[in-house]
């Protein structure tokens, strides 16, 4: 192949899961190098949205 796929989100996050055992720090590198910045942004902004709802329904 050209180019290589990129692994489905679940396999990346097991990655970062199995790297979390060695100390937060190899973590959380693990983790933020799991996803795109795309991913991430998509959800920090769902995050937003279901915070703001919350916000909404509780207050």
């Amino acid at each position: 192949m050209a180019g290589s796929t990129p692994l489905p989100a679940s396999d990346r996050a097991g990655s970062a899961v199995r790297a979390g055992e060695t100390g937060s720090r190899e973590w959380l590198a693990a983790t933020m190098s799991a996803f795109t910045d795309d991913e991430l942004r998509r959800a920090g902004e769902l995050f937003r949205s279901l915070t703001r709802r919350a916000g909404a329904v509780g207050g």
